[in-house]
């Protein structure tokens, strides 16, 4: 384990196991380059427009919201009108 975080090989003849995978990971970056570069460009656009819909659909939230609570305001409003304009007949 010391020699693996040493970066050492193993006295075992292990070799190439240990370093087969890093020359993969390295040939595949180089592979994609460019393709791989443009994803990533593409990825982060569609991020950005997903966030903008996601912005104006919460904008869209708050507006509806702050509309039915003041529909609910006018609404008690109304009624205590009423009830005040009608306890003024009732009285003797």
């Amino acid at each position: 384990m010391r020699d693996r975080m040493l970066g050492q090989a193993p006295d075992d003849g292990d070799n190439e196991e240990i370093q087969t995978p890093q020359r993969d990971e390295n040939s595949a970056r180089r592979t994609r380059g460019a393709a791989g570069d443009d994803e990533l460009h593409r990825a982060i656009e569609e991020s950005k427009r997903s966030l903008a819909v996601e912005q104006a659909r919460g904008a869209e939230d708050a507006d509806l919201a702050r509309a039915i609570k003041l529909s609910e305001e006018e609404e008690a409003r109304r009624k205590a009108t009423l009830t005040d304009s009608g306890s003024l007949f009732d009285e003797p």
